[in-house]
């Protein structure tokens, strides 16, 4: 009876302290992550916490944020973005609340717009096991501006969730249909979706996948033009290859329709970029060069007016961008779809085969062949006439160049440019290449 007695007083002492030990829990993860993110990520800016008033069941948090020098200036904000959290304190982690109340100026903008309710909530947990669920929601806006203009949102979502660690991210956001009209044309977008998978390499790089699709765009200029899309997905992924980055993106549409002084018919079209081999530490810095560049020419735009540009400066990312050039760096473009009901498609694929300079690189203009023997260059297409018809000095120059070879309807080449170069099938002398090129020109 006794043990039993113990047993049942250590459980409620468990139920009891369980609030509190969360709270403090969460509070630890709180800042960590913060801090995490702010070193790793403060390109997006930086969040801080000014005060955290944690109690037995409930905490208040308040939060500042300071948005990145180039997004203040693209959106001729000033200052900072206040806002407030409350969490709820349960058994095995807390959920919380947050608000822009503090600011005025949201105050004003939901009191003219919305009749002082908010269209957004944010809401989420964090695990005192660690991680974190974050919901951002909107509700539907149906908005006749002041010149008459109409703008229509559906509801839309997004979720966040992470690790213990807080390394890795997983999003998945889901747009509402958007439709805006004025006098001067109209957008639709359909309900789109969006995910991303995504990690934090140890210099700072954001690898993983993501994805988007929408079933429909349709846009309008007046009578003039106008244009319907369908089907869109984007897809693409960036991941380590031991201290190389290579990141794949590839877009796809299942039609596209255009109505201006030119029409355009496009169905089944896919587009492929690959940037493989990229040295990773060099990413990194031209990263940091390019936000540091970035922030010193808003500072000089808001003191003088005018950006102040040193070339001197400008030229000190030449090295970084050097490193890139290292062997095995590839670039590879494809594109391929049906214009006029018939199939048509192009590949290029460029391929550093030794590390090479920029002062290497410049001596193209005087020795061609020397510099594009450190690459490996191929170059296949199929065109058909039906396309080139509606492009009657494009179609006059593939049509005499000695590069393409008619098949039917198709005008195809295969030309590689190397060691040994080559033009559909049959080795070229360098002149000769050039021969060719110069001669479709003319």
């Amino acid at each position: 009876m006794k043990k039993t007695v113990i047993a049942g007083a250590c459980l409620i002492g468990v139920v009891l302290a369980a609030p509190y030990v969360t709270g403090s829990i969460a509070e630890s993860e709180t800042r960590n992550l913060l801090a995490d993110m702010n070193q790793k990520s403060a390109e997006y800016g930086v969040t801080k916490i000014t005060s955290y008033e944690r109690g037995y069941k409930s905490s208040q948090v308040a939060y500042e944020y300071e948005m990145p020098a180039g997004l203040a200036a693209l959106t001729d904000f000033k200052g900072t973005i206040l806002y407030n959290c409350d969490y709820s304190h349960g058994f095995t982690g807390i959920d919380y609340s947050c608000n822009f109340q503090q600011n005025e100026g949201y105050q004003t903008f939901l009191q003219e717009e919305f009749g002082g309710e908010d269209p957004i909530s944010i809401t989420g947990g964090i695990s005192a096991f660690g991680g974190l669920t974050q919901e951002i929601t909107s509700k539907a806006i149906n908005k006749t501006m002041d010149d008459g203009s109409v703008l229509k949102l559906a509801p839309s979502e997004i979720i966040v969730e992470s690790g213990g660690d807080f390394s890795a991210y997983d999003v998945v956001a889901k747009l509402g249909a958007l439709d805006m009209s004025s006098n001067d044309g109209s957008l639709v977008l359909s309900e789109s979706e969006m995910d991303w998978q995504i990690e934090t390499t140890d210099l700072g790089l954001f690898v993983g996948d993501y994805s988007m699709s929408m079933d429909s765009m349709k846009f309008s200029e007046g009578e003039s033009s106008s244009a319907d899309i369908k089907d869109i997905v984007i897809t693409g992924s960036t991941s380590e290859r031991g201290d190389k980055i290579d990141s794949t993106v590839v877009f796809e549409l299942g039609s596209l329709d255009s109505q201006s002084e030119k029409p355009v018919a496009l169905k089944n079209a896919k587009m492929t970029a690959d940037i493989l081999g990229v040295d990773a530490q060099a990413l990194a810095e031209y990263q940091e060069f390019a936000r540091n560049m970035q922030t010193e020419m808003i500072a000089s735009l808001e003191k003088q007016g005018e950006p102040d540009v040193d070339p001197t400066q400008m030229m000190a990312i030449l090295p970084i961008l050097e490193k890139m050039l290292d062997k095995g760096l590839t670039i590879k473009l494809a594109a391929a779809g049906e214009l006029m009901d018939e199939p048509n498609a192009i590949e290029l694929d460029i391929k550093l085969l030794e590390k090479t300079s920029f002062t290497q690189l410049s001596a193209f203009m005087f020795d061609p062949e020397s510099v594009l023997k450190s690459f490996d260059i191929r170059l296949n297409s199929s065109l058909n006439d039906k396309f080139l018809a509606s492009e009657p000095m494009l179609k006059a120059m593939i049509s005499k160049s000695p590069l393409f070879e008619q098949d039917g309807d198709d005008y195809e080449t295969k030309v590689k440019i190397g060691e040994q170069s080559e033009v559909n099938g049959k080795k070229v002398s360098f002149q000769e290449l050039q021969g060719m090129v110069m001669s479709g020109m003319m």
